[in-house]
Formats: structure tokens, sequence, C-alpha cells
């Protein structure tokens, strides 16, 4: 059985018939709320198990009778470069980006003229967050760029190597 409903962290209440004993079943909800520019979906699964559900669905037992599992997967809805984290970097650091849909993506340093010093990605992504380190080990102190192009995205961010 699945649910879908406009109003983030609730889950709709579902009276349960049927005469004492025992139940056990499963219910999965799905939420879906805006979140500044993007869609957030949640997936929670409710397990519901448990001695004596009376007739009209209340439980003859002041026990819980479940647990729920919240997963969240943000739908993105646009590309995303972020800046690199630490940042002056030394050595490394950590370059984060979103893709909203599989991609082919290349993820390149450039040095002040403009001159390739690391090519961090060359391929296809599927959609989603991800993470690439990037080691400056044997290049100079200095101002560094970082370029995503994606699709037709291009974003490119400052970096800067500190000895």
């Amino acid at each position: 059985m699945k649910w879908t409903t406009k109003y983030p962290n609730t889950v709709p209440v579902i009276p349960m018939t049927g005469g004492g004993g025992s139940y056990s079943g499963s219910l999965d909800v799905e939420i879906h709320h805006e979140h500044g520019n993007q869609l957030v979906h949640y997936t929670a699964s409710l397990v519901l198990e448990g001695p004596g559900l009376a007739a009209n669905g209340e439980t003859s037992a002041a026990e819980p009778l479940g647990q729920i599992e919240v997963v969240t997967e943000p739908v993105l809805r646009e590309y995303r470069l972020q800046q690199n984290y630490p940042n002056p970097i030394n050595p490394s650091t950590t370059i984060r980006y979103a893709l909203p849909s599989l991609s082919h993506v290349t993820l390149t340093v450039f040095n002040t003229l403009g001159q390739i010093v690391r090519e961090l990605v060359n391929g296809d992504m599927n959609a989603g967050y991800h993470e690439v380190k990037f080691d400056a080990t044997g290049l100079p102190s200095g101002l560094y760029f970082y370029r995503i192009q994606a699709g037709t995205f291009v974003e490119t961010r400052k970096l800067l190597l500190v000895r």
C-alpha cells in the first residue's frame, strides 16, 4: 500500500479492522515537499507487528506497534557546483557537485594562465550528489580555478593553494 501526502514529516493514519489476535504488515509512505529549489522525497516504511488489535482498529495493549525507517532522497532540479572545502587548501580539498540527471561530466582544474593542471572527472555520471578529492601535491602555491561541464551547464569556482 502506498500513500502520498503533501505535508512533510507526517504519516497518514490508517484505521485497521479485524478481530483480536495479532497483526503484522507494512505500510510504505511517500512524502514530497518543496525545499528551496529542489523537490525532497521521503520514503518511510512502517512495520506493524503487535498483539491485540480490536475490531475497531484500536490496540488492546499499550505497546507501540512498529518502527519507522525514513530514507531521504533529494530529487535535484538543477546542476550545482559547490565551493571546495577546505579553501585555502594544503595540499588537498574536496569538491562537491550535483546532477539532476545522467550527464557526461568533466571537472577540470586550471591555473591562472588557463592551462589544465588536473582532470578530476571525465565520464558519464548518474544523477545525484557527487564528490571528488583534489590532491594538489606538486603544484606551486597560488590561485586556481575548477570548472564543471555537464550537458549545457558550465560553472567555474576559485580555490587557493597555500603551502
